[in-house]
């Protein structure tokens, strides 16, 4: 199983705050199946000229993970950001260098704040690129539903959180990206052991049960396909109607 969006680098975001909690964070997740992270450190524009600048932090702090995981059983690591969209984000240089594990995919994390116009000029240059953008935790933004049309139109994929799946208050919000076909990969986002926890595994299990084995499979696949650069297929999945729905 993959996770597709997590915090696990050491002092660098708001996620893992030293190495033996980057550990910890990877154990868990290889105890409960996970044999592929997505690391997607925080990446701010307005931080960083360059995007290689960020690159070589980021991949100079993963050196202490890596060495004290030796001999250890934790998932591979998969290297790429979350790239908030900002002014001129398309125009950063080297912004290619972000992309998740050298594929074409980067992962893009939308203001909290109202969406506007230069948003979505901004992830069209993107794509003119030839990047194609992933949406991190598109189900934090149900209040923007009603432009989820637009952003699709762009060609984009989105991910969803593990725990807007776990919670039952907000896993309503899961089964409408589903209806909309806006929901295509699945990652724990996870930044600590305790409010932000490594439950990707728990996720994908609660998927099936309360979706089916093909909404599972569905996400599944598409993360391989994401990793290895491919296109991602048509949903074609069923959709839950009736009493069913009732005890999403």
């Amino acid at each position: 199983m993959i996770d597709f969006h997590s915090h696990i680098i050491p002092h660098f975001d708001d996620g893992a705050k030293n190495t033996g909690m980057s550990m910890e964070m990877l154990r868990i997740s290889a105890e409960m199946g996970i044999d592929t992270v997505v690391s997607t450190s925080h990446f701010y524009p307005n931080r960083y000229e360059d995007a290689m600048d960020f690159v070589r932090e980021r991949d100079s702090l993963l050196k202490g993970v890596i060495k004290a995981g030796e001999g250890k059983k934790i998932p591979e690591i998969v290297l790429g950001a979350e790239v908030y969209v900002d002014k001129n984000i398309s125009k950063k240089k080297n912004l290619r260098s972000l992309c998740i594990g050298g594929t074409d995919y980067i992962m893009l994390e939308m203001p909290y704040d109202k969406w506007e116009e230069d948003d979505f000029e901004e992830i069209y240059q993107i794509t003119r690129m030839g990047l194609r953008p992933v949406m991190a935790h598109l189900d934090r933004y149900m209040k923007y539903k009603n432009q989820f049309g637009e952003l699709f139109s762009l060609g984009v994929a989105a991910q969803i959180n593990a725990a807007s799946v776990l919670n039952p208050g907000t896993r309503h919000d899961v089964l409408t990206l589903f209806d909309m076909d806006a929901a295509h990969v699945l990652g724990s986002d996870m930044h600590n052991i305790d409010k932000r926890p490594p439950n990707a595994a728990q996720a994908y299990d609660a998927v099936e049960k309360k979706f089916g084995a093909d909404y599972r499979r569905f996400l599944q696949h598409n993360a391989e396909k994401l990793l290895k650069n491919e296109a991602l297929s048509a949903a074609r999945l069923h959709k839950i109607t009736g009493i069913k729905r009732l005890f999403v």
